[in-house]
This record gives structure tokens, sequence and C-alpha cells, in this order.
């Protein structure tokens, strides 16, 4: 009969245990290399394991398919049931790996569903037309004898080859949403999935249609599971974006940014299906053909061609959605410029930008943030020269002071030692500038000890000329408390420069944790003990645990100005604050005042039972060489 073949010829032209056999090895293969490697553990891994495992059992049963068909065992009825559990295998995966393709893409939820209903109708439609077709004898069909219609069509693979062709499609118009390798991989794995199961259908066998459908799965591990995609945020990691950046910044090309940085941004992706909701909409909405990328743990990043153009971008729209999901947010929009010429860089410019804006605001970076950064980096510079260098007579690192009034002597016999920056570029550089960027770079600790040394060498000054000095306190950071060698610092710079322990004070801030508090707790009882009187700052302004301020060994607790401002509003104020100030004076800790700046102020201090006043009404910040004349 025309088109019909005998069993054995059937076998021999048209299936072959190569194809299932190499589909077994690579999938022991990726199981081994998946357990033993780096590729990033999530849901998403999950869900690739389980499709090539399923193509493991497909090439299982096409293997039994063979040998059943090539030793003649078993009767038609059970060549049937082996092609329809292979065929129904191949397209369980298939139409898993097309939902796992638009779910890592996030495809728009209305599309992402006309695609699974398409997917899943198309696929039922195929399995129903094929045993139809079968019966018919137009399809896949047996004679009692055992000859094969050996040229008949087959739905199934068609269906395959249409889903792949939806997959390629989809990719393409999610455009440069998320990255060119990305979409330019995944197209690249399907195309030559899909040739080669039209190829093998054009010579009227099915050596390689399961390792065509394998194929295109151990693509989605190379693509999306090492380390290059983010898949809370269906965005590239932040690599991507820098790579981008430096490729447009080396040819003259403009881009521009819209940074949205959300508080808790993989809480909101893991536990808010309304937030999920609205940014799969922002996605395929707004963002159109941006590049997604994360930036910072608490970011998303979109990346466009061209200048920036506020009206097409729309910020104002992205804040109106998210103003409407409840969260923290702050949004930046940035435009290349020539005086950012690395990807990375602008990183560190958005950071610093991030950190001056107020939660709920859209900024537009514009020249004063430029110029800013340019400062930033210049001070950045200085701040590393001066950490390598060391030394504790640099220049660069200026010590001020805030004398500080003992109300029993009447007299100055104390101040705090304060820090100033003096640059070749810049001038006199101020804390608030300086500081965060200190501590971000890890080169707070050589600056303060620096301070520390030049108020040693001030008190050794002092203490020659015949001048009474009760003590100088230096402000030291967590960081400063976290070094390994603290202690054996402070009383190296204590003895070199040969003044007693007692004149020297150190500053430590109320925002202490538990943690810090059983790493420092050693280190600041061991000074304690030498002689080193402790200060605990800025109390009032955070959060205080008096457990831990009772732990440690602090013998004057200073009250920030705003409580100085709050006693000053009522007298139910003035009695809350002047009750902690009892409280400590009979626990036998002094009072210090900070912000003090005219007699009303002075007045209300001194009746809420401090024993020290620091403030403008005394003095402003002055060099240190200039509190000779307060104690003189």
């Amino acid at each position: 009969m025309d088109g019909f073949l005998s069993m054995s010829d059937y076998v021999r032209t048209q299936i072959s245990p190569i194809g299932e056999i190499t589909v077994l090895t690579i999938s022991l293969l990726i199981f081994v290399l998946i357990y033993l490697s780096r590729v990033i553990r999530e849901e998403g891994v999950s869900l690739v394991r389980r499709m090539v495992m399923i193509c493991f059992f497909a090439s299982v049963i096409r293997l039994v398919e063979y040998i059943v068909m090539s030793r003649g065992i078993g009767g038609n009825a059970l060549v049937y049931a082996l092609r329809f559990i292979y065929y129904t295998f191949i397209l369980s995966d298939i139409f898993v790996y097309s939902t796992y393709i638009q779910r890592l893409i996030w495809t728009g939820e209305r599309e992402r569903k006309r695609v699974l209903y398409f997917s899943g109708i198309a696929g039922l439609v195929a399995m129903a037309l094929d045993i139809i077709f079968s019966f018919l004898g137009i399809s896949f069909y047996l004679l009692p004898d055992g000859s094969v219609n050996g040229v008949a069509g087959n739905t199934l693979v068609a269906y395959v080859i249409l889903v792949y062709i939806v997959v390629i499609v989809t990719v393409f118009k999610a455009g440069r949403r998320i990255s060119r390798r990305v979409s330019g991989g995944v197209i690249s794995s399907a195309v030559l999935s899909l040739a080669l199961i039209v190829v093998q259908n054009l010579f009227h066998n099915q050596y390689w249609l399961t390792f065509a459908v394998l194929l295109s799965i151990i693509s989605t591990i190379f693509i999306f599971h090492t380390g290059s995609y983010d898949h809370l945020s269906g965005a590239m990691v932040p690599e991507i974006l820098i790579t981008e950046l430096d490729e447009a910044l080396s040819k003259g090309k403009k881009k521009h940014m819209m940074v949205i940085a959300i508080r808790d941004l993989n809480d909101q992706f893991k536990n808010n299906k309304a937030f999920v909701d609205s940014y799969r909409g922002f996605l395929n909405d707004i963002v159109k053909n941006g590049l997604v990328c994360r930036i910072w743990d608490v970011g998303i990043a979109v990346l466009y061609d061209g200048p920036l153009d506020v009206d097409r971008l729309d910020p104002d729209k992205v804040c109106r959605r998210l103003d409407g999901l409840n969260v923290a947010y702050k949004i930046i929009c940035v435009e290349t410029d020539e005086r950012v010429g690395k990807g990375s860089e602008y990183f560190d410019m958005l950071v610093d930008v991030r950190r001056r804006m107020p939660t709920g605001s859209l900024r537009i970076v514009g020249n004063k943030d430029f110029e800013l950064y340019a400062t930033n980096r210049y001070i950045i510079t200085e701040l590393i020269d001066i950490y390598s260098k060391r030394d504790l007579l640099d220049e660069r690192v200026m010590t001020y002071c805030q004398p500080v009034l003992n109300i029993k002597t009447e007299k100055y016999d104390t101040a705090e030692a304060l820090m100033r920056l003096s640059l070749e570029n810049t001038g006199v550089v101020y804390p608030d500038q300086f500081i965060p960027l200190a501590e971000e770079y890890q080169t707070i600790h050589v600056m303060t000890l620096i301070i520390l040394n030049k108020t040693c060498r001030f008190i050794r000054k002092t203490i020659d000329d015949g001048h009474d000095i009760q003590r100088i306190s230096v402000n030291f950071s967590m960081l400063d408390l976290r070094e390994e060698a603290f202690c054996k610092d402070v009383l190296d710079i204590i003895e070199a420069n040969n003044i007693p322990p007692e004149k020297i004070a150190i500053e430590i801030t109320e925002s202490l944790t538990a943690n810090d508090l059983e790493e420092i707790k050693p280190k600041i009882i061991m000074l304690h003990e030498k002689g080193i009187t402790f200060y605990l700052d800025d109390f009032g302004t955070g959060y205080s645990n008096f457990d831990r301020i009772m732990e440690l060994p602090f013998q004057i607790i200073k009250f920030d100005r705003s409580l100085v401002l709050q006693s000053a509003k009522s007298n139910e104020s003035r009695y809350m604050v002047g009750s902690f100030a009892k409280m400590f004076r009979h626990l036998d800790y002094n009072i210090l005042f900070e912000g003090v700046e005219n007699e009303e102020d002075e007045k209300n201090c001194k009746e809420m039972d401090a024993q020290y006043l620091q403030g403008y009404k005394y003095s402003k910040p002055i060099p240190i060489r200039e509190f000779e004349r307060f104690i003189s």
C-alpha cells in the first residue's frame, strides 16, 4: 500500500535510539551539574529540573517504543499507548516551557493568559486531531499486518512548531525590556530547536524531537539561572546596566534612566500581590522599550535610548501608581552626561542623590547634582589618600572644637573636638558632606585617629603652658569601635603625647544595637579602667534602651538639641525632659545639654539639673588652637 512501510523498515528509517540515548545522557548530566554547580537555587530552577525530568522519561518511553516495534512484541495497542504517552510528555513539556518563558520575561497579565489559553487549547486540539487522523489513516496508523503509515503528517509535531513560533514572537515583542543578550539567547535557542524539528520532519523521521525540546530548556538554565537575571523583578542584574551604559558612553550615545527605589522591595515582590500585578502593568505599559535592571537591593532602573523626555517617560504616572499601592518610594530621572564617564559611576551618583531625597518624591538630576558628584569624587579620592598615608599629622584633617561651659566652675574647662577637611580644590568641607563618604569607603577610623592625635597634642601644649583643662571629647563611630585594634590605637596615641588618659573623653552615639553592645562592651570597659571618660551622645534622637546604657560605663549623658527645644514647648514637655535629667543625676551621671543658643535655653537647662552646657550661645565651632582664649 502506498506510503506504508513494513515495521522493520519504519524502525530503520524513521526511529532511532541515538537521539533518545543522547537526551538521557544530557539529562543526567544536567541533574549532576545543577546539584554541584553554582546555579541559583530558586523556584525557577526546580521547574527547569521538572522539565528536564519529563524529557528524560519521554526518552525512556521512546526507547521502549523502539524496542517494542523493532522486536515486534506487545502488538499494535501497546505501540499506540507508548506513542500517546510519549507525545503527552512532549506536549506537556513544550507547554510548560512556553508559559515559563512568559513568566520569566514578565509578559503582561492579559497577554500571558491569552498565550496560555491558546497554547493549552491548541495542544488539546492537536492531540484530538492526531487520534482522529490515526483512525482515518491520515496520521500515524498501524495495519493489522504490522505495516506503518510512514509518510503521514503529524499534528502533534505541528503543535510543537507552533509553540516555538509563539515563544519567538512573544520574546521579540518584549523588545529591549529584557536585554538584547537575553532576548537573543531565547530566540536563538528556539530557532535552533525549531529548525532541528522542521529538518528532521522533511526527512520523515523523529530522531531528535526530544533533544530539540531539551535544547531549548537547557538554554533557560544558562540565560536565566546563572546570575544575570533577577527572577523576583524580571529584571537584569546591575552588571548588565553598567555594560550597556559603558557601551553607550564609549560611542557617545545619549541614554536616560528612570530609577525607582522602593523600601523593602524584595518583600513587596514576595508578599504583596497587588504590587506585583501593578508592577507587571508598569513593565508592559510605561517601560515599553526600556531595558529593566535591578540597582541596589531596593531599586529598579529602566534604561532608555536617547535624551531625557519627561513627557514621554511620564514619571508622574509611576508616582500615582506607587501612591495607590501605599509603598515608600523615591524616583530619580537622569540623563547621561560627559562629566560622568563610566557606567558604575552613575550608581555612586544616584546613591548620593537618593540619600538626599525625601520619601515619596521625584527628582530629575540636574547640573547641581553632577557638580556635587564631581566634588564628592574628589573628596573620596582625598579620603582614600588620607587613609593610605595614615599620617596622624595630615594637614588636610583639621581639628575644630566647641567649648563647653562647666556650670559649677563657670569655666570653659572642657570641649568637644570636631572634624573638618581642608582640601586644595574645595576649601573647607563640613562633616555632613564627608562623614557619610568616609564611612561608606571605610576611611573614617584613620581620620578619627588623626583628630585624637591632634587633640592630644593640643592638650599637651595647654598643660605645658600652665592652663587648667579638664578634658576634651572626641567622637568615635561604630566603625571605629569595631576595629580590632581600637583600644591599642587610642592608648598608643595618648601615651605618645604623654597626657593623662582622663584628659580624653570618647563620645558614642545613642543608637546602639544589641550586637553593637556585645562587640564594643569589653573595649569600652578596658579604656574606662585606663581612666578615659565616656559620653553617651545624642540622647533623645533615637530609641533609648536603658538596659544598654546601664551596662556601659558612661559618665556623661549629652541631651540633644531636640530635647532643649521640646522642653520649651510646654510645662508638660519640660517636666518630661527634666525628669529624665533628674533620673540620670540620681544615678550619678552628669548631664550636658547641647544646642543652647540663647538665654532662655540656658535658663531652662539649668532648671533641669544640667552640669554642662554647649551651644552657639557660648561659641560656634572654632579651630582648636583658639580654645586657648577660653581656658586662659
